[in-house]
């Protein structure tokens, strides 16, 4: 009979095992992960960069709060609070941002107050004096040497003309201004743009608030800086509806009907009451009071984001019928490069803002110059 060849096992080698492949499922996890982790820590390193930390995300009460509530305004700025990192920060012992100063107007100085929402504050300026009111303060000063003057910020994020109608009134009067200017808009186009308008926006605006907290989201907003931007974002304008979820009623985002669509006429009446009613106050405390338009960008606007610049324009026209009676109503510019969003001014932005209220403020005579 013929031999049967045998064939030869290799054997094993002492200690070795063969090796096995990954799974589809397992190398699709590995891969997700992988990808989480990357973008986690890319997030991370751009934030320590610019300057944002967990603080930057969390919401508006939890932590240390740039805000405390107020019985007549709703809430206010905390006094003296600072914060550091690429966007810094301080607020003086009077609760308005910038260099400490008092209640008494020093002799021989010209104060000018600067009243507005966010856009006066800065929220998008890296140091408080990249704001637009530090900016039109250091204009003053080199064009008049002789003279003294004072520019204060007292801008507050989410203020509209209802709250500066009763701050003009109730708080910054004791400072006695020589002049006060007023920039206003996009905190009242959301009232004026909200279903079931009242003259008093209590229709959009309540008492400040606690929203009930998502300990799932909050937890995850601490832990995950990736999760924040998905959520939250870097934008100011979604950081201010944090804010306006103390602020407002509940639905407010609900109640929101794009200005394209049409813009209530009654709403911009309202608001032209408003800056009225500033206007009788300051002449009857010899006050000068300067309007101002607001400058928007609608190259910046994200075509599925909320619409308000209709409603901007027609508050501009509004500001500009109201300023013939008063010669003041600067132009302002709506090159992309300048904003960090369709309505926040970058440093250079605030620099061109303070440059536009110098130069009409100077060709008629205004703010002592």
């Amino acid at each position: 009979m013929p031999k049967i060849k045998e064939l030869k096992k290799n054997p094993r080698q002492p200690g070795k095992e063969p090796r096995k492949r990954l799974s589809f499922r397992a190398k699709l996890g590995w891969m997700v992960l992988a990808t989480v982790i990357g973008l986690e820590g890319t997030t991370r390193v751009v934030d320590r960069v610019q300057g944002r930390n967990t603080k930057f995300y969390l919401p508006v009460l939890q932590g240390d709060s740039v805000y405390r509530p107020h019985p007549f305004l709703t809430y206010e700025l905390v006094p003296n609070y600072s914060r550091e990192g690429k966007f810094s920060f301080h607020h003086n012992s009077l609760g308005f941002r910038g260099k400490e100063t008092t209640v008494e107007k020093p002799e021989g100085v010209y104060r000018i107050l600067c009243v507005g929402g966010s856009t006066t504050y800065g929220t998008s300026c890296t140091k408080d004096e990249f704001s637009y009111p530090a900016q039109l303060e250091a204009m003053l000063a080199k064009d008049a040497p002789g003279k003294k003057y004072e520019v204060i910020n007292c801008g507050v994020s989410g203020y509209g003309t209802v709250e500066n109608l009763i701050n003009i009134e109730l708080r910054l009067l004791e400072l006695d201004p020589d002049a006060i200017i007023v920039y206003h808009a996009a905190n009242d186009a959301r009232p004026i743009q909200a279903r079931g308008f009242k003259s008093d926006y209590s229709h959009l605006r309540t008492n400040w608030h606690v929203p009930e907290s998502n300990k799932l989201d909050y937890n995850l907003l601490r832990i995950s800086r990736f999760y924040a931007w998905m959520t939250r974002g870097r934008d100011p304008e979604k950081r201010a509806r944090a804010l306006f979820s103390c602020i407002a009623v509940e639905d407010f985002e609900d109640l929101h009907q794009p200005s394209n669509l049409g813009v209530p006429e009654e709403g911009i009446a309202a608001f032209a009451r408003n800056l009225k009613s500033m206007v009788a106050i300051a002449r009857a405390n010899d006050v000068e009071l300067v309007l101002s338009t607001f400058a928007s960008c609608r190259a910046k606007f994200k075509p599925d984001g909320e619409h308000f610049l209709d409603t901007i324009d027609r508050i501009n026209d509004a500001v500009t019928e109201l300023a013939a009676e008063l010669n003041i109503a600067p132009k302002l510019s709506d090159k992309p490069k300048i904003f960090s969003d369709w309505m926040h001014l970058t440093d250079e932005g605030c620099k061109l803002q303070a440059q536009a209220v110098y130069d009409e403020a100077k060709r008629i005579g205004a703010l002592g110059l």
